[in-house]
């Protein structure tokens, strides 16, 4: 038999077959900006790409889907009519909240916890939660993804627990640091986290023009946290003036009547920012 041995420097140590890491991709961010954009398309593709939730079905495609889920579980939207089932069940009649096992509460999971990760990859590969970047198109990049990631942690509070109860363990925090498999915290640790996410990204998209609407910019992070803190019902006065700050900086107005009932189709609107 044949024994070789090899040097060190012939030994390739980088993951093969189309994979990279994220030290590598963090390092082709710091010379090209555009890689990590890309990435964070990405992020935004997920909350509107059908499947994210795990499953082929009909109703599996993306955030507005959840939102579909939401009207129908408060009594904003009634079901009609049922000629094929889609919803009846589960939603309407409130079987999913009682079972765990209904494929609704693992499509919600999936979904969110998947553009939570996907943000991740975006903050890790510029530098953490906390990093400042120098190049300006990195920063709001950052402060999108960090935005994106309070999102989809806030709205995984408003399906996964019953309502602010500060010492209730409800879902586990996922950052760019943490391993799978953490354990639950309590609704107080993942508000304050998704706070500090929202909080962080005000400050990063400061001065940020988006070339279009698919992007979060200062005033939308503004609003996502005045929802936060207005799920709480403990901070009224702080909600009323980031709401304000938003409609004066953003331009937006409240919706006629003819824009409320004109089927939410006109991204024109000044009521969608």
């Amino acid at each position: 038999s044949l024994t070789f041995s090899c040097e060190k420097d012939f030994i390739n140590t980088e993951p093969q077959g189309g994979l990279i890491t994220l030290d590598q991709l963090a390092d082709a961010a710091s010379v090209n900006p555009e890689i990590v954009a890309g990435t964070m398309d990405g992020v935004y593709t997920t909350t509107f790409t059908t499947g994210t939730g795990g499953t082929t079905g009909h109703d599996d495609f993306g955030h507005k889907g959840y939102d579909i889920f939401a009207d129908m579980l408060s009594g904003d939207l009634a079901l009609s009519l049922s000629t094929y089932g889609w919803y009846r069940a589960s939603i309407t009649e409130l079987q999913c909240t009682q079972d765990f096992t209904y494929t609704d509460n693992y499509q919600v999971w999936r979904h969110y916890y998947r553009v939570v990760k996907n943000a991740n990859i975006v903050i890790g590969t510029l530098g953490g939660t906390n990093a400042q970047p120098v190049v300006e198109e990195s920063r709001y990049i950052l402060g999108q993804a960090l935005a994106m990631r309070a999102h989809s942690m806030f709205y995984l509070t408003q399906y996964m627990s019953r309502d602010y109860y500060p010492d209730a363990e409800i879902l586990p925090i996922y950052d760019e640091t943490t391993a799978t498999g953490q354990p639950k915290s309590t609704t107080a640790e993942v508000y304050a986290f998704i706070e500090n996410d929202l909080n962080i990204a005000i400050d990063l998209l400061d001065g940020y023009n988006r070339p279009t609407k698919t992007q979060v910019n200062k005033p939308v992070a503004q609003a996502i946290l005045a929802y936060v803190l207005a799920s709480k019902r403990n901070a009224w006065p702080e909600v009323a003036a980031l709401t304000a700050e938003v409609m004066a900086t953003n331009g937006a107005t409240l919706m006629s009547a003819e824009e409320i009932t004109g089927g939410f189709n006109n991204v024109a609107t000044p009521g969608w920012f």
